[in-house]
């Protein structure tokens, strides 16, 4: 599920940046090799449901390694990667610390007002 959501993320990226033709070609190359892994671990290596687990976790880290060396190797792309540091957080305390008391769980008034919006649900 980790990688399949990792590419999805960064499928939505490239789409943002209008590019949708590499994805869909990893997609179409990681599902051609799906259909073997299955064959493969099902039937060969006897593994049974497990195989089936085993083949679509193989699958989609295939195809999450495709679009990253993509966007790795792409010279559209690869200098707006970089990785995460502290520096991409800058600034965000103060949008958290509104955030976090508009919570019914920290905030007791809207707590109140969440419990009775749901009892006014059920009378």
């Amino acid at each position: 599920m980790l990688f399949l959501s990792l590419f999805d993320l960064n499928k939505r990226w490239l789409a943002c940046l209008r590019i949708t033709f590499v994805p869909m070609i990893a997609m179409i190359a990681a599902t051609v090799i799906h259909v073997p892994l299955c064959y493969i671990f099902v039937h060969v290596v006897d593994l049974g449901v497990e195989g089936i687990v085993f083949a679509t976790i193989t699958k989609d880290c295939v195809l999450l390694l495709t679009i990253l060396i993509y966007m790795r190797c792409s010279k559209r792309i690869s200098p707006h990667m970089r990785m995460v540091d502290r520096e991409i957080f800058r600034g965000w305390c103060e949008y958290f610390d509104s955030l976090i008391f508009q919570l019914p769980e920290f905030n007791p008034v809207a707590r109140l007002s969440h419990d009775t919006s749901i009892l006014r649900g059920f009378l």
